[in-house]
């Protein structure tokens, strides 16, 4: 069992990163448009890409692990990868919106 603690502490951190790359891009989606943004919230999609993959592994590690009753809250915890596509969708109708406005611009 200490090697599902272990693994259950290392998705806690992946999981803290995530929630502090939330944060940032919800405040970033609020802003004003510049290439800062842009360059910023294309690192955090990227970033959250890689998040999901190591999220993805660490809970079917946990999963393969965990005794048979705790599947469920297993597969409830692991429900943040949900969150990861939504953000990373965001972010790219973010930037299709300003590539758009630059379009109209340049014409």
């Amino acid at each position: 069992m200490s090697k599902l603690k272990g693994i259950k502490s290392t998705r806690a951190a992946h999981r803290g990163v995530v929630s502090k790359l939330k944060k940032e891009t919800n405040q970033l989606l609020q802003q004003e448009d510049n290439a800062s943004k842009r360059n910023r919230l294309d690192v955090i999609s990227s970033l959250l890409e890689n998040k999901v993959k190591t999220l993805n592994g660490l809970n079917d590690e946990v999963n393969s692990l965990c005794l048979l009753e705790d599947i469920t809250s297993e597969i409830h915890e692991s429900e943040e990868i949900a969150w990861i596509v939504t953000c990373q969708r965001q972010i790219k109708e973010s930037r299709k919106s300003v590539d758009s406005q630059v379009l109209l611009v340049v014409v």
